[in-house]
């Protein structure tokens, strides 16, 4: 872990300014209770569903004579961000009030205190660790649904609410950001001031949350320890008790119990731990036969594509060896994700081949299913997606094919995607260069990926076709600063397809209803007009 100081200088900081960080979950009044404290609409507070904060912003003021900092944060703690990239913007966040804040206001809307609410409290807790509580007041919003409650007897009425209270030392304020009153403003100030007294004048510091850093990180490695050793003794123990095919079989069975018992592990534990405790069961499966791989120093592919791509002859390409099953068939070889572990040119390579989902009869939710196994074969996440693309027409079927591949998997792949041309030898004398500049529809997915692709000839063994396209692939993790793809990526993809298909059924339902009521209308129009045709003249009685 770095000891690098947070971005700032404490040279020229005015000692009588109070800097206040509000964190919470998104909705909950931060930014609303932020331009309240500096009485002026300094952050962003409208009703969204999402987070309208998406960056840490600073904004300053004099208040009642007193100059403050404030730091609005983004909803944190109930996005899809990464646990990477949840620290890294808590780190910007501080930075922005360096020398450190004097105050983290938890920020609460008055209502029911849920179980989202506590878990989200918990996460921020463990986020800053046990010495922040010194410098937290926890910060009510909504007051006016108080109406004739007082605040004391809100809080006395849950149990979790008031140790939370408690954890803060008793501190706790109450805003109405509907009224313009400075009062309330004036008093939690007070209230502040009060608290950096009692802290004998000090403010949290870069080296407490290195400290609360550095016990997320052990607690990550002590359950990676732990179920990698209860792994590891239970399949010594069916090693020695069963027949290899025996053994085989319910090898599977111990890996998915593991599956399982991280994922509820992690729901009971915080989102910070989520992804690790969930990624460890895969990790610890790659122990299989006794030996460790560490995930650290291993390149993970995961290859993409529709059957008769050559998908499997490409992993075996890579990998150097027959492990993917390779034969022309007018159906998916492939119908489970299958995944080899190999040394390839000098370094681990996990190369994760996939079934042929975006072309077969799978029910959609069965293939998000398959595609998030084949996530957890690379955990804990691919480095690259190669899209498998065989050389010659590209079909509106394949566009489609790819555009359903990219949807799946969401906007944020395309990062960690090349597109990977088998069958080079059908090029001859022409360049793939010009190959892709024949087809408008191709240039255009080509540059979907950013312009990266390569070219296999999987006919030949060549190592210098994949040495370079590993190269291809080391130079992009590095543009992607060493990141992967990761499992709430790939859940934030689902998400979002899931609104899309709402909004398209919503659209179709309202075309549906306007092609009937206009429809109608002009069945009645008609209907009026042949009235009036038939409609019989009166005759007079002689």
């Amino acid at each position: 872990m770095s000891g690098k100081k947070f971005a700032g200088f404490t040279s020229g900081i005015d000692p009588r300014e109070r800097r206040i960080i509000l964190v919470g979950k998104t909705g909950v009044g931060k930014s609303a209770a932020g331009n309240t404290i500096l009485g002026r609409e300094a952050f962003e507070s409208d009703l969204s569903p999402s987070s309208l904060t998406a960056e840490c912003h600073k904004a300053r003021g004099v208040v009642n004579g007193r100059n403050v900092a404030v730091i609005d944060t983004p909803g944190l703690f109930d996005t899809n961000f990464t646990q990477e990239d949840v620290l890294q913007k808590i780190k910007m966040c501080i930075s922005l009030c360096a020398p450190g804040p004097h105050a983290f206001l938890v920020t609460l809307e008055l209502g029911r205190f849920t179980q989202e609410e506590k878990d989200t409290v918990k996460m921020i807790q463990d986020t800053f660790g046990e010495d922040a509580q010194r410098y937290t007041m926890v910060l009510f919003t909504h007051g006016d649904q108080l109406k004739n409650q007082t605040i004391e007897n809100f809080i006395s009425e849950s149990a979790d609410l008031r140790a939370l209270i408690d954890k803060c030392q008793g501190r706790y304020h109450v805003f109405n950001n509907e009224i313009k009153d400075p009062k309330q403003t004036y008093l939690l100030l007070d209230k502040i001031e009060e608290m950096v007294e009692a802290n004998g004048g000090g403010y949290y510091t870069n080296a407490m949350f290195e400290k609360a850093e550095a016990a997320i990180l052990k607690e990550k490695e002590r359950i990676l320890k732990e179920m990698e050793e209860q792994q590891k003794r239970e399949l010594d123990q069916l090693r020695a008790k069963y027949s290899e095919a025996v053994y085989r079989r319910e090898e599977t069975k111990v890996i998915m119990h593991y599956h399982q018992e991280a994922r509820t592990r992690a729901e009971k534990s915080n989102e910070f731990l989520a992804a690790p405790t969930i990624a460890v069961a895969t990790t610890c499966g790659a122990a299989i036969g006794g030996s460790k791989k560490s995930s650290e120093d291993t390149l993970r592919i995961v290859m993409l594509g529709k059957t008769g791509e050559g998908k499997s002859a490409t992993g075996n390409t890579i990998v150097g060896s027959e492990v993917f099953q390779s034969v022309a068939c007018p159906s998916s070889w492939t119908l489970d994700c299958k995944k080899a572990d190999a040394e390839v040119l000098g370094r681990k390579v996990t190369v994760v081949d996939t079934p042929g989902l975006f072309d077969t009869n799978f029910q959609e939710k069965k293939v998000l299913e398959k595609i998030e196994t084949c996530i957890s074969l690379s955990a804990p996440g691919p480095h690259v997606f190669l899209v498998v693309k065989k050389l010659g027409r590209f079909t509106k079927e394949e566009e489609e094919t790819m555009k359903i591949i990219l949807k799946m998997f969401g906007s944020e792949a395309a990062r960690y995607s090349l597109l990977l041309f088998t069958h080079g030898d059908k090029l001859k004398k022409q360049t793939i260069e010009e190959f892709i500049s024949k087809s408008s529809a191709l240039e255009e997915f080509v540059m979907a990926f950013s312009g990266r692709y390569h070219v296999f000839n999987n006919e030949v063994a060549s190592e210098e076709q994949v040495r370079q396209l590993l190269e291809k692939i080391d130079q992009m993790v590095q543009e992607n600063h060493g990141k992967h793809y990761t499992k709430w990526m790939f859940r934030r993809a689902k998400q979002a397809s899931k609104r899309s298909e709402r909004r398209s059924l919503e659209m179709q339902k309202k075309n549906e209803m306007e092609r009937k009521n206009t429809l109608k209308m002009e069945v009645d129009q008609e209907m009026t007009a042949s009235g009036r045709k038939k409609k019989p003249n009166k005759c007079r009685v002689q």
